[in-house]
């Protein structure tokens, strides 16, 4: 059965203000001299090691680099052998038998580097056939043993492949075009992302197993010229119960459309109401989040909105204003199920803003000199991101009494 969710403005109960500023102590800073930070950094599974990606001034040579997270201290530091625009700052770890790899983009394919030593294991070229010059790299995401990855194949298009985490050799990949992330389905023992069909300019939601089968697919979803950066977005419910995805159907605007993760099952829609960017979205327990504009507020006024996976109903809003729209970003990871909280935060004002995930009232507010240029982890009451000085570092995550990590 589909239900259809139509959540009005003047249904919306937005509450407009800010965190107070609170106390927030830092664990550590750690400076890489004049390199630029960039991308979403990668926690091993003990979390006890960080991983992260260094630019030069010019985004020329690229280094790959571990930290401790119990104080910062760099383990090692070593270039990668090829340059990486800033998209493809991306780093995924193993786990299980390939616990101690971690995979990163580079312009040419994929690199798998050994944890201890950042010694390459293996690297896959994408074949010439497909990559494209300047085109964006990679961004790994590992999951059962195997790591999956987009690389640009034309404007607007990506090809999926999946190679074996161990070894590097190529297991599969999509025939479709990928435009979006590749998110782990482990209600389904699978993966979800959206293809495109360029003949028909409509798009797929589908979800496959590790071994390339297609479990279930949602086809035909109007999706009105695409752009390198309007791609359909997809999040999928930490549980894997509920697959979230946004299309586009006019300049600026998102709707959003639940499915059930299982099943395909269209659950429920809910038009568009304002700007949403397309990775400021994320969904934790039964829970999905968003940030957006709303009709008849200016470029400064943004609200964090929180729905009910399952039915798409809107349970609250809050209401916030920052300095520029176009450097916010909504955080939300395992804080979600220990403290209770989301993060935003606004690169012209140098602010991160914690919200309840209850009601979304206001925690706390962190100030810096300098602004996030990275994602921002979020481990047991630890945020861990870089900024623009070329510094890393771990504060406390306001209320948190989590313990530092061993």
């Amino acid at each position: 059965m589909t239900m259809d969710v139509f959540c009005g403005a003047s249904l919306l109960l937005t509450l407009a203000f800010l965190p107070t500023q609170a106390t927030v102590p830092v664990k550590w800073r750690s400076s890489f001299g004049s390199a630029i930070t960039f991308g979403d950094p990668s926690l091993s599974q003990n979390q006890s090691l960080l991983a992260v990606i260094l630019s030069d001034s010019d985004s020329l040579n690229t280094s790959l680099a571990l930290i401790s997270t119990l104080d910062g201290a760099t383990r090692w530091r070593r270039e990668i052998n090829s340059a990486m625009q800033p998209q493809s700052g991306w780093v995924a770890w193993g786990d299980g038998a390939q616990d101690g790899l971690l995979f990163t983009g580079t312009s040419h394919g994929i690199l798998c580097a050994d944890a201890q030593s950042g010694d390459t294991v293996w690297e896959y070229l994408v074949p010439p056939t497909i990559r494209i010059p300047a085109g964006v790299p990679a961004h790994p995401t590992f999951y059962a043993g195997r790591v999956f990855l987009t690389f640009e194949s034309g404007v607007n298009s990506s090809q999926m492949m999946v190679l074996d985490g161990a070894t590097g050799r190529l297991a599969w990949q999509t025939t479709e075009l990928v435009v979006t992330l590749i998110w782990p389905v482990r209600a389904v023992g699978g993966v979800g992302y959206c293809g495109w069909d360029v003949a028909t300019n409509d798009i797929a939601c589908t979800v496959r197993s590790v071994e390339g089968e297609v479990l279930w697919a949602k086809r035909n979803l109007t999706y009105t010229d695409p752009g390198l950066w309007d791609n359909p977005n997809l999040v999928v419910d930490a549980k894997g119960e509920q697959t979230f995805m946004f299309s586009k159907p006019g300049a600026e605007l998102r709707c959003a459309t639940g499915f059930d993760s299982k099943t395909g099952e269209k659950l429920w829609y809910l038009p568009a109401q304002g700007d949403v960017d397309d990775y400021d979205t994320f969904a934790w327990d039964g829970m999905y989040f968003r940030l957006m504009t709303v009709w008849g507020t200016n470029d400064t006024s943004m609200v964090v909105q929180m729905l009910d996976g399952p039915s798409g109903k809107l349970r609250w809003s809050t209401g916030f204003t920052t300095v520029d729209t176009n450097y916010i970003f909504l955080v939300g990871g395992n804080s979600i199920g220990h403290n209770g909280f989301v993060v935003v935060f606004g690169m012209t004002e140098n602010r991160l803003s914690a919200f309840a995930t209850t009601d979304g009232k206001p925690l706390w507010t962190y100030r810096d000199t300098v602004s996030p240029t990275t994602g921002i982890l979020d481990r047991d009451g630890w945020l861990y991101f870089g900024d623009g000085t070329g510094t890393y570092q771990a504060i406390r995550a306001g209320n948190s009494s989590a313990d530092a990590p061993a």
